[in-house]
């Protein structure tokens, strides 16, 4: 499983000789289902034109490293829908992960810019699937969904008492008693009454959980009566954290769930990314708290002003860092602080270090989300600046 604190350390290692490989290895596709399937055969061009490209000293000390990347990727069997590799000297890092990555290749600095990404397409979500005696809750994370809690309704019947009232004389001549048609509409009534407190139960349950876990996107399914229950019952904040119900019964397989939620909880993520970006254009255009394009982006995330920056996954700009400080700028100039030398960057893969430094969240969307953005990068001050 991919864990972002150790993302966080590749991103910030200081060192220039480590290959980044992500690949699409999604066994459905036709192209990955030959004997030597497309994602080597493009992973193979890739490494070979990357060496050629680097001065012969530098493709010297890269070529051991190169080696062991294709011998890795050459004879492992196909598991998992994609794969992510970073190796260098004394540096050996793989993870499988059960979603499709892009096919994509850097050396030098760790370029973790793609599963950051998968790591944002794919967050956290809840999925509450409920029937008239039985709840389960699970949590959906990087594309696999594992139940968390299990609820079943607790319900005696046999202990419950109705009261019929006095039969009538006929009755008690013919044995046959009238207080049945009442009794049968009572055990109905008490066994309705039974399924609420149930579906009211599960609703707090929920709303313990994913208040614990910091999860604020749920998706109903299972029965439509019971489903439609607890979603009235569940408290007003995580009502609205309800992103649409999923066609599937309370008792699906794990497979058969994952298959129905994912769709929902990614048309929901892509909004929130356009929502984000047309957030950012509107205060850009009304003067507000919106910057776009790579010169004032980061020019605001290094004056420390940017709360939160936005780029598309696959742009490209130049930046440059402060040999000395570690300021980032937009130009190749001597740092206006301390004085020292510029060093080159490529964006987006700095984007991850150059965040954390100046203390901004980052986003990270795709080219459509990000086209309204100017360089697709942009971001939201944490506060407007003043005019005068």
């Amino acid at each position: 499983m991919i864990e972002e604190a150790r993302l966080t350390e590749l991103a910030q290692m200081e060192r220039d000789d480590v290959f980044s490989l992500t690949l699409n290895t999604d066994p459905s596709l036709a192209q990955n289902q030959r004997p030597n399937p497309a994602y080597r055969i493009w992973m193979h061009g890739a490494v070979q034109r990357l060496l050629r490209r680097l001065p012969p000293d530098a493709r010297q000390r890269a070529e051991p490293a190169a080696q062991r990347v294709l011998a890795h990727v050459g004879a492992m069997p196909q598991q998992g829908r994609g794969l992510a590799i970073f190796g260098g000297p004394d540096l050996w890092e793989t993870w499988s992960v059960p979603f499709p990555l892009p096919n994509h290749l850097a050396y030098g600095r760790p370029d973790t810019v793609p599963l950051l990404w998968a790591m944002h397409e794919y967050a956290p979500y809840a999925i509450l699937l409920v029937a008239h005696d039985r709840a389960r809750l699970l949590i959906a994370y990087l594309g696999r969904a594992a139940v968390v809690e299990e609820i079943e309704l607790d319900m005696h019947p046999e202990q419950w008492r109705f009261k019929t009232g006095r039969m009538a004389t006929s009755s008690r001549r013919t044995g046959t008693g009238v207080g049945r048609g009442e009794q049968s509409s009572a055990y109905e009534a008490r066994v309705l009454a039974e399924h609420h407190r149930f579906w009211r139960d599960v609703a707090k349950a929920a709303a313990r959980t994913l208040t614990a876990r910091r999860i604020d996107r749920l998706i109903l399914g299972g029965d439509a009566e019971a489903a439609g229950a607890v979603s009235t019952a569940l408290p007003g904040p995580l009502r609205d954290a309800v992103i649409g119900t999923a066609a599937v019964a309370a008792y699906a397989s794990p497979a058969e769930i994952e298959a129905s939620a994912l769709p929902i909880a990614l048309a929901d993520h892509h909004a929130r990314e356009r929502r984000l970006v047309r957030s950012i254009a509107e205060e850009r255009r009304t003067g507000g708290i919106g910057v776009d394009g790579a010169a004032a982006t980061l020019n605001a995330l290094a004056a420390g002003t940017l709360r939160v920056v936005v780029a598309a996954r696959d742009m490209h700009a130049p930046a440059w860092i402060c040999s000395g400080c570690g300021r980032v700028a937009a130009t190749a100039s001597r740092c206006a602080v301390c004085g020292g030398e510029p060093r080159g960057l490529a964006l987006p893969q700095a984007l991850p270090l150059l965040a954390s430094r100046h203390g901004a969240a980052l986003e990270l969307v795709d080219a459509a989300a990000a086209s309204p953005l100017t360089d697709g990068i942009g971001g939201l001050l944490r506060r407007r600046v003043n005019a005068n």
